[in-house]
């Protein structure tokens, strides 16, 4: 009986149990061509077997085929999926048979991946100029990425539909292709869904005939000895063989340079030096390569001789000429040097002469009142041009000079006098020197001094407060100026003591303090009276208060107090 009703628990207590079975994890995605492992498992009872089925409903019989491997236990069951393929693709379906004899099922979905790969694509791709360039690009994954050419982070399917076009195998083909389309494309393959992204870069570059981008000088102008240097710059791809012509001959460059920043940019330099009459004419820059040539000319001159100098003027002075002149309307093609400039007096024949660089210059040391001509021709490497037609003046006759201005600028300074000179006309002779003779206006005898030119000058140590007469002339080789005559006043000095009736008050003005510490003296005054009388007349005010609570007196009111209180006490 004991072990009847053991028994019945032991069912009942097997029957009030839930069985379940999972599968984990319910879906799981598979890299192509790698291992997976699911495990199903049942909880609640112990299974009597388990069964596994692929998408198609075929069973997956234990141990397995080797591309399926299963593995069970009372409690679960292991699929294991190796070298997955998109095949494998699907849900799969788990059942167990548990001991009431029920089958309970779970399934697991498995998804096979592969992650978006690009290949098949050249790193570098060379098209002639006018042909069809076609780039190569393959591009897997599953599910099945799209495929997008850019270039510079642009689709060119949609910048240029008619210009580019993508084949069915993702090639890109570029029709008629030219300079512009050279550069770097990106072959790109997107899977949306997972938001994953690769890509590949290919270098196009796009072979062309020579440009030519300049020769330089057109032309040139040189004198017989003398190099010149002609320069030609092309830009091709692939590089050029540049050669310099000459009558029918080729000749060796100097150089042959290639640009850091772009070497598709070449530039060769001749170096040209006239040594007969055949050595001019035009000299030839031809570049090639293997899809055609390019030529440019620069042509070698001889030069010319200047032609004369324009504006040539000539300012007089008693013992010099100032000449100025301005470029001659021809440099002769060549470089201007400069200008010889000739002079001689009327009664003489020789001419001499001095060179300058510059359009001016001054001629010195001549004669006073007297009569000269100038000329003025123009020099380039060639040599020296023709002379302008002489221009004649006569230089001026010496005397003093005027009487020296004084700037507006000049001023007392303390006790110094500071003096600012014009520049008065000098007679046709150079200022030498200044007079300076200055007195008291009160004295007779004058202080005298004598400066270099120069802008200014100071007179120093006067006397304070005192009236001065200044005269000043100026002097040249002839001779002195008429003076000019100057008034000034120094001031009081500023740190010597007051007068006496300065301090009494007599006869100086009163500043504002003086007269705002006169206005509060009196109100002072009056506070004081004011406060005083209410002190006398009705015990008030600040003076009690001092009295009261800084020196301990008794006000008046405390002693009527102390006085009654005593006479309450008495009685």
């Amino acid at each position: 009986m004991f072990w009847l009703s053991l028994t019945v628990g032991f069912l009942f207590m097997g029957l009030g149990r839930a069985v379940k079975l999972t599968v984990s994890p319910q879906s799981v995605n598979i890299i192509l061509n790698r291992e997976k492992v699911v495990i199903c498992k049942v909880q609640g009872s112990e299974a009597e077997s388990f069964q596994w089925y692929n998408p198609d409903g075929v069973p997956i019989e234990e141990p397995g085929d080797g591309h399926f491997t299963v593995t069970s236990t009372e409690y679960s069951s292991k699929l294991q999926i190796r070298d997955a393929q998109q095949t494998d693709s699907g849900e799969y379906r788990c059942e167990a048979e548990v001991d009431s004899g029920n089958v309970e099922q779970a399934a697991v979905v498995i998804t096979v991946i592969a992650p978006v790969s690009v290949s098949n694509v050249d790193p570098v791709r060379n098209f002639d100029e006018g042909t069809d360039g076609v780039l190569s690009c393959t591009v897997t994954g599953i599910p099945e990425p799209t495929l997008t050419w850019t270039r510079e982070s642009q689709d060119v399917l949609q910048t240029a539909p008619g210009h580019y076009e993508k084949l069915r195998n993702g090639s890109l083909v570029i029709r008629n292709i030219t300079m512009s389309d050279a550069g770097i494309y990106q072959c790109v393959g997107t899977i949306l869904e997972r938001k994953e992204k690769e890509s590949r870069n290919t270098t196009v570059i796009v072979n062309y005939s020579p440009k030519l981008l300049q020769v330089s000088p057109e032309e040139v102008s040189t004198w017989p000895g003398r190099s010149v240097t002609i320069s030609c710059s092309v830009h091709s791809v692939p590089p050029v063989t540049i050669t310099w012509i000459h009558n029918g001959q080729g000749l060796p460059s100097i150089s042959r340079t290639v640009s850091g920043r772009d070497p598709s940019s070449v530039s060769s330099t001749l170096e040209v030096k006239v040594h007969e009459p055949t050595d001019w004419g035009e000299y030839r820059c031809l570049a090639e390569n293997r899809l055609g040539q390019v030529n440019g000319s620069t042509w070698v001159r001889p030069g010319d001789f200047p032609s004369i100098p324009q504006d040539v003027h000539v300012e007089p002075n008693s013992t010099s000429l100032r000449v100025s002149m301005a470029r001659p309307l021809s440099d002769g093609h060549l470089t201007l040097l400069g200008y010889t400039v000739q002079w001689r007096l009327d009664t003489e024949t020789e001419w001499s002469s001095t060179n300058t660089s510059s359009e001016g210059v001054s001629l010195g040391d001549l004669r006073p009142s007297s009569l000269y001509h100038v000329r003025v021709a123009a020099e380039n490497g060639k040599g020296l041009g023709e002379f302008a037609p002489a221009v004649t003046v006569s230089t001026l006759s010496q005397r003093e000079p005027d009487p020296p201005s004084v700037s507006n600028r000049s001023r007392v300074e303390g006790n110094s006098y500071r003096i600012y000179f014009g520049h008065p006309d000098n007679g046709s002779n150079p200022i030498l020197k200044y007079n300076i003779r200055y007195r008291e206006e009160a004295a007779a005898d004058w202080l005298c001094v004598s400066v270099n030119v120069t802008d200014a000058h100071v007179l120093t140590d006067l006397k304070w407060a005192t009236p001065y007469i200044l005269e000043l002339e100026a002097e040249n080789q002839s001779a002195a100026s008429p003076s000019q005559q100057i008034h000034f006043r120094t001031p009081e000095n500023p740190h010597s003591p007051l007068p006496v009736n300065a301090a009494m008050g007599e006869g100086a003005p009163l500043g504002t303090g003086a007269i705002t510490g006169i206005i509060l003296g009196i109100f002072l005054v009056l506070f004081v009276v004011v406060d005083a009388a209410c002190y006398y007349t009705n015990r008030c005010g600040i003076l009690l208060c001092i009295a009261v609570h800084v020196l301990g007196k008794q006000g008046p009111g405390s002693k009527r107090l102390d006085q009654e209180m005593g006479v309450t006490a008495i009685r």
